[in-house]
């Protein structure tokens, strides 16, 4: 785990804060354009998004705003991110199946197979 990582422990704000300090720091560098958080190696939404989702767990049991916005912010991030292929930007319309495969990895990313 990362430091902050450490730090944050099992808080679920701190989980939070964290993942939307990598959402500013991407949007900083690469503009609010979805297409920016799909630059291979070079994004942090991956991250970002396992924060969130770290908070949405630790939020299960004693429910809290901050987890309930990280639920938020993680459906939209994901409904985003499925439009389009991480490596070569095609639309998932364009794709004959319809649907991109999610990275077997860090389920954040999604890929044409191609």
């Amino acid at each position: 785990p990362y430091p902050a990582e450490i730090a944050a422990g099992s808080d679920a704000d701190a989980y939070m804060y964290l993942a939307a300090c990598l959402m500013e720091l991407q949007e900083r560098t690469f503009d609010r354009n979805i297409t920016g958080y799909s630059i291979p190696g070079y994004t942090s939404v991956p991250r970002a998004i396992s924060l969130y989702r770290k908070s949405v767990k630790l939020g299960i049991d004693s429910p809290n705003k901050y987890a309930q916005h990280s639920k938020e912010v993680l459906k939209n991030l994901v409904s985003q991110l499925k439009r389009f292929c991480g490596h070569c930007g095609v639309a998932s319309e364009d794709i004959p199946e319809g649907m991109l495969k999610a990275c077997g990895r860090c389920h954040s990313t999604w890929y044409c197979g191609k």
